[in-house]
């Protein structure tokens, strides 16, 4: 039977005077039996745990946005482009440089700095095209994506002035009409404006500006 003073035992105080009796009257009891025991921490348990520090002292976080390295901004390139019309049929000119060299596109460039609109179109066609050309009206605005760069195209319907077309940085040029425009391989941008312009070349009406 263990002793009443054992470290981390101490017997029930109600059941003391009964376990006192029995050892006087020499009865061999089973101390489980007739002494109930209960738990006295030590020191060694009453030493206190540390404290589970606050979840946000051991987890760090993610941001949602890791602003630390951010995307660079896609370069945006915004050009002007001549929709030169004669009768039902409209110039398109094949590129012929570059990485799109053979594709087909509506001939213009980008707009230099202190050029409007209007005055960055004749440049550029008499630069590719040693011609002079009538600005009739804006007819609309594309906007692309290409892989490395935003494309905004402003287009505008022309005519020639005076004299003929030279290819300056064109491997060709045709008119096309409402049925032919779409046998040729177009840029993916002026692929956009395709189906206006056809619906444009077979209308009898003057062509209206695309919303």
């Amino acid at each position: 039977m263990p002793a009443a003073t054992s470290p981390g035992y101490s017997p029930n105080p109600s059941t003391r005077t009964t376990y006192s009796n029995f050892c006087f009257h020499n009865l061999v009891v089973s101390a489980t039996s007739v002494a109930e025991f209960f738990f006295t921490p030590t020191q060694h348990h009453m030493e206190q745990p540390q404290p589970i520090p606050p979840a946000t002292d051991t987890l760090q976080s993610t941001p949602r946005h890791d602003n630390s390295n951010p995307q660079p901004t896609r370069k945006t390139i915004e050009v002007v482009a001549a929709i030169i019309r004669r009768d039902k049929q409209i110039l398109a000119t094949q590129r012929g440089y570059g990485k799109w060299e053979g594709w087909w596109e509506f001939p213009g460039g980008k707009i230099e700095p202190g050029e409007s609109r209007q005055q960055a179109l004749v440049r550029e066609l008499r630069e590719e095209l040693d011609t002079e050309i009538v600005i009739e009206k804006p007819l609309t605005t594309i906007d692309y994506d290409y892989p490395d760069f935003h494309l905004t195209m402003h287009c505008f319907l022309c005519r020639l002035g005076r004299g003929g077309i030279t290819l300056k940085e064109h491997h060709a040029a045709r008119w096309l009409d409402a049925h032919s425009l779409h046998t040729v391989q177009w840029l993916p941008a002026d692929q956009d404006i395709i189906d206006l312009l056809t619906r444009m070349l077979t209308d009898t009406g003057t062509p209206h500006q695309k919303e």
